[in-house]
């Protein structure tokens, strides 16, 4: 598998096309009767012309897409002199997952390419995420709650 900085527009077809962004769902999503999968393409192209969205993609040998992730990257706004990257998305196909490290590394080195002071990826408890970010050096930093209304 080979992670390449790759703009969304250029993958997010093959993503829809190939099913990954619905599997990302079903796997890490929750309340899926309630809330389901609506992608707003447009809006995700808006902050990319923007300069705001960095997207990646995880590629077979073969060409095909196996995963991505999508960095929101800006001056935080309690910190206005520092930059952090936030993760929107990151997945690697499950038969994939044992190459998905050279991906965060090359976000991580985009980043800090970038002059990001930060990286914030979030994680589901029951997918397992946290533990890979520990041994890559990473800290838990809060939790979250949620409430459907």
């Amino acid at each position: 598998m080979k992670a390449a900085l790759e703009p969304f527009s250029r993958w997010c077809r093959e993503a829809l096309e190939r099913g990954l962004f619905e599997a990302h769902w079903r796997e890490a999503g929750e309340d899926h009767e309630e809330i389901p999968l609506e992608l707003d393409l447009e809006k995700f192209l808006q902050l990319e012309r923007a300069g705001v969205l960095a997207g990646f993609s995880a590629r077979e040998d073969d060409g095909k897409l196996a995963g991505y992730a999508m960095m929101v990257v800006s001056t935080h706004l309690n910190y206005k002199s520092r930059v952090f990257a936030f993760s929107h998305s990151i997945y690697v196909a499950p038969e994939h997952r044992g190459h998905g490290l050279e991906l965060i590394r090359l976000i991580e080195r985009e980043m800090r390419g970038r002059g990001v002071s930060k990286i914030v990826f979030n994680a589901k408890d029951r997918t397992g995420f946290g533990t890979v970010l520990e041994g890559l050096g990473y800290a838990g930093m809060e939790q979250a709650w949620g409430k459907l209304l």
